[in-house]
Order: C-alpha cells, then structure tokens, then sequence
C-alpha cells in the first residue's frame, strides 16, 4: 500500500471510529439524565462501580494489545494457527481467572459493601458478572483490532452504547430505580456486544490450531499489561479511592463531572486503536509509517478543542445534561477536562511503545501510576486537590512516555 492509499486508510478507520464512539459516547451521556429518579446516593455508587468495572478488566488489558499483535503478523498459515490456538487456551485461562475473583467477592464482598455503605453487595457481583465481559472482550477485540476489522469494532460500540440507552430506560422506569437497576441495563448491553465480538470472531477461534511459544507471549504479556494497565487506572482510580472517603451525596456531582472529563480520552483513544495495528504491521514489514505523527496531532487537536468546549459548556453540561443538582460542581468540570488532556496524549504515545514492543518503558509507566494510587489514597482533601493531583501525574505519564519515545528514535537515528 502507498503512502497516500495508507493515510487514505488511516483517516477513513479513524473517522468511523470516531463517528461510532460519538454515537455511543452520546447514547451512554444521555442515560444520565434518564436516571434522575434514582437519589444522589445511588448515582454515586453506579459512577463508582463503573470505575470498578474498568479496573476489572486491567489484567485483560494487555491481552486486547498482544491479541492485536499477534493477530497483525499472522502473515502465514502457521501463525493464524497459532493465533487461534493462543486464543483457545487464553480464554480458557480468562474463565479460571474469572472463578477465581468470584471466590474473593464470597469471602470480602461483606466487607466492601460496608466500606461502600452499600445496602447488600448485588451491586458488586452484577459489576462482577460485567467484569466477565471486560476480560473475554479484549482478546476479542484485540482479534478484531490487529486484522483491522474497525467496521465491527465500530457498530459493537453502537450497539453497546443505545442497548444501555435503550435498557437503562426500560428497566430504571419499569422495574427497578435504583443502582442495580441501571447496572443490570449496562451489564445485558455488554453481552449482547460480546456476541457480535463472538460471532465476528467465529472463524479464528473456531479454526484448526497450533501449540504457541508462551515464554515470549507471558513476557509480552506483562509489558502490555502494565504499560496499558497504568493508563486505565489513571483513568479511573479517583472514583474507586473516593468512594471510602466522602459521602455518596458530595461524590456524586465529582463523578458527574469526571463521567464528562473522561470523555475527552475516550472520544481520542480511536487514533490509538486505529494506529497500534498500523504500527505492528510497519514494524514487522520492516516499512516507515507517519501513523504516530498523524495520531497524535490528532488526538492532540480534538482533546484541546474538548476540554476548551466542556470549560465553557460547564455549568450546561453538568445541570441540564446529567442532573440540575450537580451544576454546583460546575468549577470543577473545567480543572478535570484539562487534566485529562495529558492522559489522552500518553495514550497515544503508550500504543506506539507497545506496539514497537519497547517494554522497558512499562516499569516506570506503572510505577507513575502505583505512585498517583498512594498519593490520592492519603491527599484527598478537596475535590479540587484530587483534580490537581490527577493532572499532575497524568502530566507526568505523558513525560514518561514522551522520554521513551525520544529515546527510541535516538537509538535508531
């Protein structure tokens, strides 16, 4: 593929990409105004746990990018093989894992839900059941993502995003107003999503398989692992550790505000997925490929025009679109959107890491953030402390990650 056919590629993946996470990022917004009707409290607890959720499926995260990987460079018959026996076993793998898990929340779920001050522990093991999902579905999308299969990837966001519009509306406003309620919407929108993921990858997992060198896949494995895993729990951990310390009712309208700050990394992570396979194919082809360039000043433009737009559609954006009592938190918006600026640009430069495979950068991208968990765990004053604090080590994974990079291109020039 030429230069111009393979930017042509890139920008039509990437606008489709984005399109389909707009549509689902929108559908998913608007379930915040339909639960209204539940108290401040349990909207505390359904952010929180969504949170939780994410943080569920950081040991699987590393699979989604080796699965893309391994998936980009099956360039011969005796790697798909492999591919698919890999993927086999690893699911299998994934179950135990799963079982495991479950055994834990039976002997600690008591005690989580009185730390939570939840009224029983159902809504963990409805998070848990979605943590299910959240470690089948990135190997399969890793499958997907490395042979480039966006347009399935894409419609699989769709249809997560209006499933939970369409079932947060039936089941808050006809069977249950409350947490679990709209947990249960969510966790039916995520496998009805990883049947399509299933389906699509019917043929790879269904098809004749070979034994996999699993010494070099674990040490792949846990360099994606913690390269990645430092960006989702940059991502998320603020809701989790807050949950202990502040009451439901002044957490709720930080969560509202950080649901539409995260917004700009996922509305930028895209470029990234669309990139990683890119980068994978370029490295084992031996070929150059401007894909970073093009990723990153994208991610760059579009994360600056979001947090620029959220500063000023603040106070609109919290009271009309997620609930009027939350318009108080409002300065806040401005702070957070900012301070995930930096967060959506180390994605970016993460992905082209561990796509190169250059894993000596994931040590120190995971101690930035064991550091951040530390410090939030004991400095948690003000909400407004928390957002400094967020920005401050986001700042400092992108400078991590930025150091890495320079120093790759040094030692190739």
């Amino acid at each position: 593929m030429s230069s111009a056919e393979s930017r042509k590629a890139f920008f039509r993946q990437s606008t489709w990409m984005m399109t389909a996470t707009v549509v689902s990022g929108a559908c998913m917004y608007f379930v915040h105004p339909l639960v209204r009707v539940i108290p401040d409290g349990d909207y505390a607890t359904f952010t929180s746990l969504l949170q939780l959720f994410v943080w569920l499926g950081i040991p699987a995260v590393g699979l989604q990018m080796i699965f893309a990987q391994l998936a980009a460079s099956a360039v011969t018959e005796q790697k798909r093989r492999q591919l698919t026996g890999a993927a086999r076993v690893v699911l299998g793998w994934i179950t135990l894992m799963w079982l495991v898990l479950a055994g834990l929340l039976a002997l600690f779920g008591s005690r989580i839900a009185t730390a939570w001050e939840l009224e029983s522990s159902t809504v963990i093991w409805m998070t848990l059941l979605m943590g299910l999902v959240a470690l089948w579905a990135p190997l399969l999308n890793g499958l997907l993502q490395g042979t480039q299969n966006f347009l399935w990837i894409g419609w699989k966001e769709i249809v997560n995003g209006l499933g939970r519009l369409m079932g947060t509306y039936v089941i808050v406003y006809h069977v249950s107003a409350t947490a679990l309620g709209v947990l249960t919407a969510a966790m039916l929108a995520l496998f009805v999503s990883l049947l399509i993921l299933l389906w699509q990858c019917r043929r790879v997992l269904l098809g004749p398989a070979e034994a996999f060198e699993w010494m070099e896949w674990r040490q792949r494995l846990m360099g994606l692992t913690l390269g990645f895993g430092a960006f989702l729990f940059m991502m998320s951990a603020d809701a989790v550790i807050l949950k202990a310390h502040f009451a439901d009712e002044a957490l709720a309208p930080y969560n509202g505000a950080g649901t539409l700050a995260r917004a700009i990394v996922t509305f930028t992570a895209p470029l990234a997925a669309v990139m990683f396979p890119k980068i994978v194919h370029s490295v084992v082809h031996a070929q150059r490929t401007d894909a970073h360039k093009l990723t990153l000043l994208g991610a760059a433009i579009l994360s600056v025009l979001a947090a620029t737009g959220l500063s000023i559609l603040a106070p609109v954006a919290l009271g009309l679109g997620i609930r009027p009592s939350f318009a108080n938190s409002a300065p806040l918006l401005p702070w957070y959107a900012w301070a995930m600026v930096p967060l959506a640009l180390a994605n970016v430069l993460i992905s082209d890491l561990m796509a190169r495979s250059r894993f000596v950068a994931s040590p120190w991208l995971a101690l930035v953030a064991v550091a951040y968990g530390v410090t939030l765990a004991f400095q948690h004053d003000s909400f407004k402390q928390v957002i400094l604090i967020l920005g401050g080590f986001n700042t400092l994974l992108l400078l991590v990650a930025a150091f890495f990079t320079w120093q790759r291109r040094t030692s190739q020039s």
